[in-house]
């Protein structure tokens, strides 16, 4: 799932849930967008991204300078 930012298209309660979720917050865990998730690609700063590398759910397929990219187990 992606979210454009430019517009309020999907309401506070999603809004809140994609930024907390790509900041690494603990509701990342639950998240049910990620936990669907069957690829994620991030930049390579996000804190999401660290929390990633360790997740037992994804492994990482691929990063470069800017990007990770993680694939679900």
């Amino acid at each position: 799932m992606a979210i454009d930012g430019r517009n309020d298209l999907y309401g506070d309660d999603l809004d809140r849930l994609f930024f907390e979720t790509g900041n690494g917050q603990e509701s990342y865990a639950t998240d049910p967008y990620l936990n669907e998730a069957g690829v994620v690609l991030l930049q390579k700063d996000e804190p999401l991204a660290g929390l990633l590398l360790s997740d037992p759910r994804f492994s990482l397929v691929y990063q470069d300078q800017l990007a990770a990219l993680f694939v679900k187990r």
